[in-house]
């Protein structure tokens, strides 16, 4: 899959365990990225009412991309992306808002239900 999405960035590399090792230290930094958000709300004293959004948000960004994925790869999609790109918007626009909590009046994507 990796091949056939990025073929420019795997012929540079030319080796599916560098490209693996590449994806793994890319995760890791979102991690982190992650992590540091994660303290400075807590710093910040944003504590959502209810659920917490951001998992919520970054299901909804990884769906949208692994829908295109599948599209890409004449895959069964996950469901109506227009969905999924309104779940997550509307999550973001909340969030923007300074809503206490953003997933208030969200229209959660029927694939991704939970």
């Amino acid at each position: 899959m990796i091949r056939l999405k990025y073929p420019d960035e795997y012929a540079k590399v030319g080796d599916m365990g560098l490209l693996k090792e590449g994806l793994r230290a890319k995760g890791m930094q979102f991690n982190f990225y992650v992590m540091v958000a994660t303290n400075a709300r807590d710093a910040l004293g944003d504590e959502p009412e209810g659920r917490d959004w951001l998992h919520p948000m970054f299901n909804s960004m990884c769906a949208l991309m692994e829908d295109g994925y599948r599209v890409d790869l004449n895959l069964p999609r996950l469901g109506d992306s227009g969905e999924i790109l309104t779940e997550q918007l509307s999550i973001e626009a909340n969030v923007l808002a300074g809503l206490r909590d953003p997933l208030a009046g969200v229209s959660f994507a029927r694939a991704l239900q939970r």
